[in-house]
């Protein structure tokens, strides 16, 4: 009777953690999340802001701020040569457009050559059918895509400015976090359930951190072995391509596949087998080294099977969007820390 209780105690445990974790995910996240990220980061500054004001006794919030400064501009500058060289790309890919769309066109005749003894029809047949499709899709797209994209640029110019002013919080909040850092510990010490509130954190910022590392040297590792390849193939998407194809590969379903073997089927019915062949190993590269990566860097450290890392993130994505690639297995993370949490003071407590 009493093993019956305690199972019971823990099926209602967590289920009403994971109630609470979606609940916090879908509503209070997107409120606090611009100060938990202040958090963190002054958590993570605290260390170096304490030896600089020890050696020079300037005030932390000043030292903390001026860090900011060199890393922001540091960022600033990464990001502003990756961010030019790929709308460089992606305007000469734009300008290039009646260039690909007769190499699509030649791809499809010869297609439709193949393909009209399968389906009983003659070539020109089918290649009229299969292009009045193909201008039915691109006719649609511009009646209703563009006019859309183009009544919300208000909407666009609302969310900079949006970003922007999350991005200024943050700023101000991690500079005051820095400062009042120890007098908000010692009077948040008071409150309670505070120790157990730390461990679970602590934990959960040990294994969420481990997680997103993992993903971004196995999304960095990948983009950079494409890049590497199209830039070897003089391929002048390289960039491009790369960060596309490694922010694929860390969703599931997707994976490099949906890029390359297109990418290889076209150019073997183009007759360049070498760069056909080439993708496909590209692929199969790509493939072997998340394989290799991934339980190195998250399953064998976070105790997780691989098969709960890929359901964690499909959970997330069909629950939560985009952004369940993160949201998905930290929650899971931040849930089991807190049930465990929970059942032993439950323990301790009996």
């Amino acid at each position: 009777m009493g093993m019956q209780r305690e199972q019971w105690k823990t099926v209602i445990i967590v289920v009403g953690v994971t109630a609470g974790m979606y609940i916090g995910i879908r509503y209070l996240l997107p409120l606090v999340l611009p100060f938990f990220c202040a958090f963190l980061a002054a958590y993570l500054l605290r260390p170096l802001v304490g030896k600089i004001h020890a050696h020079t006794k300037l005030n932390r919030g000043a030292v903390a701020g001026g860090l900011l400064l060199i890393i922001l501009g540091v960022a600033g500058a990464v990001l502003w040569f990756l961010g030019s060289t790929l709308i460089q790309q992606f305007c000469y890919f734009i300008e290039h457009y009646g260039f690909y769309a007769g190499k699509m066109e030649i791809f499809l005749d010869q297609c439709c050559r193949n393909m009209s003894g399968i389906f009983g029809m003659e070539a020109g047949e089918l290649e009229s059918l299969l292009l009045a499709r193909m201008t039915a899709v691109a006719e649609s797209v511009e009646r209703q895509f563009v006019p859309k994209l183009m009544a919300n640029s208000w909407g666009y110019v609302k969310a900079v400015i949006e970003v922007a002013g999350v991005g200024i919080i943050i700023f101000v909040s991690i500079i005051l976090l820095v400062n009042d850092f120890d007098k908000l510990k010692e009077r948040a010490s008071h409150c309670i359930g505070y120790w157990h509130f730390v461990k679970i954190i602590k934990r959960i910022f040990h294994m969420g951190g481990m997680f997103l590392k993992a993903q971004l040297i196995i999304m960095s590792v990948i983009a950079a072995l494409c890049t590497a390849t199209f830039l070897f193939l003089k391929n002048p998407y390289a960039l491009l391509l790369g960060v596309l194809i490694g922010f694929l590969d860390a969703l599931p379903v997707f994976g490099t596949a949906v890029v390359l073997y297109p990418l290889a089927i076209l150019q073997a019915f183009q007759g360049h087998f070498f760069l056909a062949a080439v993708y496909v190993g590209l692929s199969v590269l790509c493939n072997l080294t998340r394989e290799f990566l991934e339980p190195k860097l998250i399953g064998e450290n976070l105790g997780i099977p691989a098969i709960m890392v890929l359901v964690t993130v499909y959970v997330g994505i069909r629950l939560f969007g985009v952004s369940g690639v993160i949201t998905g297995p930290v929650g899971y993370l931040a849930g089991k820390e807190i049930v465990r949490e929970l059942l032993q003071a439950e323990k301790g407590t009996s």
